[in-house]
């Protein structure tokens, strides 16, 4: 008795130590996993932080930072402006001259060479190349329906979202998909032809519903789209001259544009919400960095997410003061070329702008 006693006092020791030692090991893999949580800023709506101070933007729904300090945004009638010293603006880059006349400038883009900027127009689908330098402006591209957003990668290929089926110079189909849940959103690619000096243009993703914002991520092997109308953000793997594995990366209500942060995550403006988050990439999670609250605001976000759910026409959502305090949509946001300051966009007649702690966040 005593000897088989013995025996199950040594089984059980072993046993203990492997437990221990087993825990051990796990302890150390749990420490190797742990991801250190960021520290994202928040800021709240501020009439102090509204700009430009001494006029008014028509619709500055995007805009860039340029390495001489100057800050960019789009305008309604002149397709770029320039915020000056004294709290006014001028246009920039003389884009009429070169057949913006049409209005709808949305996507703006500074290139990699930091000498151009590309600004997309969704009334008529045309692609504007601006030289920064000589404040020249060119139509690169011609497309047969309205261009929303636009980003253009490493190797030089400039990708673009088409949000409905607008034929050149008019917005009602683009009403109508923004409405009702209608597939005619796409995903496009311009690939420069260097022997003919043009761009061979290819169809990435179809049916989607009201494709919107557009960005990538560092290593450029994810492109992200905005699908407004279905709530949620995709995101799709860049396969050499294909894009595939779909999948739906984040539910946002009503997402716009998109950029890639200083620290590589995604940002994203909330249109029906007045509010701005971020997608942390390491897991997903989702921070609301900016938030200009209104009861009118919080009533048609359930009225649109009521309609969304059922399928319903969003044609008579609107309200003059559902964007209170902000005088418009909340659409975008950029930041100044030193990432010192944050610019949040919309399509009203201010932008608004506030400090920014670059990388240390």
């Amino acid at each position: 008795m005593m000897k088989f006693f013995r025996q199950f006092l040594i089984l059980h020791l072993l046993f203990f130590i492997s437990c221990n030692n087993q825990q051990k090991e796990n302890s150390k893999t749990e420490k190797k996993e742990t991801v250190v949580q960021k520290n994202f800023p928040h800021y709240n709506y501020s009439e102090k932080n509204s700009i430009p101070k001494s006029t008014n933007l028509n619709v500055p729904e995007d805009g860039v930072g340029l390495p001489d300090g100057k800050i960019i945004v789009a305008d309604n009638n002149d397709g770029l402006h320039v915020l000056l010293d004294n709290g006014s603006t001028k246009p920039f880059g003389n884009m009429r001259a070169a057949g913006y006349l049409e209005g709808g400038a949305r996507g703006v883009f500074l290139e990699n060479d930091n000498k151009h900027i590309l600004v997309s127009c969704i009334n008529s689908g045309k692609i504007f190349r601006v030289d920064i330098v000589n404040e020249t402006s060119e139509v690169i591209f011609q497309h047969t329906y309205g261009v929303n957003n636009i980003y253009k990668d490493k190797k030089g290929n400039i990708w673009f979202t088409q949000s409905g089926e607008n034929p050149n110079g008019t917005t009602k189909a683009l009403d109508e998909a923004f409405a009702s849940p209608i597939p005619t959103g796409a995903l496009f690619r311009l690939q420069k032809d260097k022997k003919q000096d043009s761009y061979n243009v290819k169809m990435m993703a179809d049916s989607l519903f009201f494709a919107n914002g557009i960005t990538m991520d560092e290593k450029e092997e994810y492109v992200y789209v905005a699908e407004l109308r279905l709530d949620r953000i995709l995101r799709f793997q860049i396969k050499n001259d294909t894009i595939q594995n779909k999948e739906q990366f984040s539910i946002i209500l009503s997402p716009d544009n998109l950029e890639r942060g200083p620290n590589g995550d995604i940002w994203v403006a909330s249109l029906i919400q007045n509010k701005i988050y971020v997608i942390d990439m390491n897991g997903r999670n989702r921070y609301e960095v900016f938030s200009a609250k209104s009861s009118m605001n919080e009533e048609k976000q359930q009225e649109w997410v009521l309609k969304n759910h059922l399928g319903k026409s969003l044609h008579d959502i609107g309200h003059p003061d559902m964007w209170n305090p902000l005088t418009g949509p909340l659409t975008g946001l950029f930041w100044s070329y030193d990432q010192t300051e944050i610019y949040f966009t919309g399509l009203g007649t201010k932008i608004l702008k506030y400090p920014f702690t670059g990388k240390a966040y």
